[in-house]
């Protein structure tokens, strides 16, 4: 996909990240700043978040295809994510899965996005994944719920961890 085209479905979502992303264009500072986007503007629906992550994968290969000397880093989150027993496995089966977890790990769309791998939305066309990587999804999700403890999508009281940090008063 050409980077123009890229750039247009940005900018109907988003026309400031879209100025940011071209003054950064050709500089490595442009990967942080992709990977941080779904962080940075959280999506209030599925579908939306599908769209950003599509998009910052798309931003990302277009950066590399035009400047591969310039080093991809990882962030800490894929480092972090790369790390767990469970990761490999699901990437290995789904790579689109894993593209996904290392682009939300960390943030709520984290939640959003794995929630969705586990309930149907497509009208009972879902096939369901296999009893491993159904497993490991589940441990993977578990694993970002210790991580992230503030982040827990389940937790109902949302001043909870104001109260309970001094630091956030």
């Amino acid at each position: 996909m050409k980077q123009i085209d890229i750039l247009r479905r940005l900018n109907r979502r988003s026309p400031e990240v879209t100025e940011q992303v071209i003054s950064l264009w050709g500089e490595p500072a442009l990967f942080e700043y992709i990977h941080n986007l779904p962080r940075h503007s959280p999506p209030s629906d599925m579908e939306q978040l599908l769209e950003v992550l599509a998009i910052t994968e798309d931003l990302r290969q277009a950066h590399l295809d035009e400047f591969p000397r310039i080093p991809c880093e990882p962030a800490p989150e894929e480092i972090e994510i790369r790390a767990t027993e469970e990761f490999p496995l699901i990437n290995e089966r789904f790579p689109h899965i894993g593209r996904r977890f290392i682009q939300t790990w960390g943030s709520y769309a984290f939640y959003m996005y794995s929630g969705g791998l586990l309930t149907d939305t497509r009208g009972g066309t879902r096939r369901g994944f296999p009893p491993e990587i159904l497993m490991a999804i589940t441990r993977i999700v578990k694993i970002h719920e210790q991580t992230y403890p503030r982040l827990d999508a389940r937790r109902v009281d949302i001043w909870a961890d104001v109260f309970h940090d001094a630091k956030k008063l």
